[in-house]
């Protein structure tokens, strides 16, 4: 069995490389669309037809399951009725964790947080959007210690009550500078991600084909230096550039 991931950038492979340290043998093929990052900029009708776009070039290369790594792309996939058994989208499993807490905030790009899907009545919770952020992450360089992207997301968060003591990251580029959210939010920041990648484990476990196969395929519909620079040594995949 092979599976197809996609987000606007290298966001998703946050993802995958939770899932890869509890089962490196998958075999797995990820789209980037770099070119076109960050959807949480765009219109619903522009990210629906890259969702559209990645999800036939997935198919055609043989994927029997889609996970979109991507808030945006994910809300805007239900939305337009794109998810099915094989379709799979990550905003609706974060949301059932999220229902899980209190005195929260919501931390995800325009898109998201104006669509106001994790936005859950009863609860105490705030959401902000970054413009910039994700954007920041594919282009900028040095993420340890990048004032520009610092100063971004203190304009963000700046106006947080103490009282909300949880941050959670809805866009999977924003595990990738969590160290420089850390040093601007005092309280508890949290990345789904290794939960979510055990759920997706577990729908895939679901199926009857095999898993364990080799092939292992990753490409970037712009640039592959933000990957080379991050994600490289940890996944030992080449990426490629792709036309999409």
């Amino acid at each position: 069995m092979k599976i197809g991931f996609f987000d606007s950038g290298v966001g998703g492979l946050t993802l995958v490389s939770e899932l890869l340290k509890i089962e490196n043998n998958l075999s797995f093929y990820y789209v980037g669309d770099n070119e076109h990052c960050p959807y949480g900029n765009k219109s619903e009708s522009e990210i629906k037809e890259r969702i559209e776009r990645i999800i036939k070039f997935l198919l055609k290369n043989d994927c029997e399951i889609i996970i979109i790594a991507c808030n945006t792309a994910s809300i805007i996939a239900e939305k337009y009725n794109l998810l099915n058994e094989n379709v799979i989208g990550i905003s609706q499993l974060i949301k059932n964790e999220i229902n899980k807490i209190d005195n929260f905030v919501i931390y995800g790009t325009k898109s998201t947080i104006k669509s106001n899907f994790y936005k859950i009545s009863k609860k105490k919770m705030k959401q902000i959007s970054s413009k910039k952020l994700a954007k920041l992450i594919e282009t900028e360089t040095d993420l340890e210690n990048n004032i520009k992207i610092v100063r971004e997301i203190k304009r963000d968060i700046k106006n947080i009550e103490k009282k909300m003591n949880k941050l959670v990251l809805c866009c999977t580029h924003y595990p990738i500078v969590k160290n420089l959210i850390s040093k601007v939010f005092q309280g508890e920041i949290i990345d789904y991600n290794p939960i979510i990648a055990n759920k997706i484990l577990k729908i895939i476990l679901t199926f009857k084909e095999k898993i364990i196969l080799k092939e292992k395929k990753i490409y970037f519909t712009k640039s592959k230096s933000v990957y080379d620079s991050l994600f490289i040594r940890q996944i030992m995949v080449e990426a490629q550039l792709l036309k999409l």
